[in-house]
């Protein structure tokens, strides 16, 4: 094959991995297993608000304190930036033991930098309430697309360089 047509060809199927998992998602954003992962969201970073000294509580996916409450809704997991990262190693020809070490690492990478994300939200809410919304939906929304992006680059140009050797 040809460049041209391994580019279009890695490009059209990370578009079609791309929207077939996203209507997964937004057929599935409100089943069991989503709202499990939601809750169990919320659970976790509470309890780490807690042990840094937060009074806060968790009734369901709102967690509650005296200085800021936060809904955490299936959008506030790390399932997009992890949808992206799995589309994009998947579209890469690679060994599948490749792609689902690089989907596994990363998605538990994603996960962990998405509680810190949670996390810090709440830390803005309690000290610049006016904050909330451009770090939520601008600078941490940019910071898991580019740590998505740069993940599946790293991994890629591994791939790319064990195949040239």
């Amino acid at each position: 094959m040809t460049l041209a047509r391994d580019s279009v060809r890695t490009i059209g199927l990370f578009v079609l991995v791309l929207v077939g998992l996203e209507l997964v998602y937004v057929f599935t954003n409100h089943s069991a297993p989503m709202v499990t992962l939601t809750q169990a969201t919320a659970q976790v970073v509470t309890w780490m608000l807690g042990l840094a000294g937060e009074l806060v509580r968790v009734d369901s996916t709102v967690i509650y304190s005296p200085a800021f409450n936060m809904r955490i809704v299936s959008e506030c997991t790390a399932i997009t930036p992890i949808i992206v990262l799995t589309a994009a190693t998947v579209a890469v020809p690679a060994p599948v033991d490749s792609k689902l070490k690089c989907i596994i690492l990363g998605a538990s990478v994603l996960h962990l930098v998405n509680l810190l994300r949670i996390i810090s939200l709440y830390y803005v809410g309690v000290t610049w309430p006016d904050m909330v919304e451009f770090v939520h939906l601008v600078l941490w929304q940019a910071v898991l697309v580019v740590l998505a992006v740069g993940l599946w680059g790293f991994w890629a140009q591994r791939v790319r360089e064990r195949h040239a050797n």
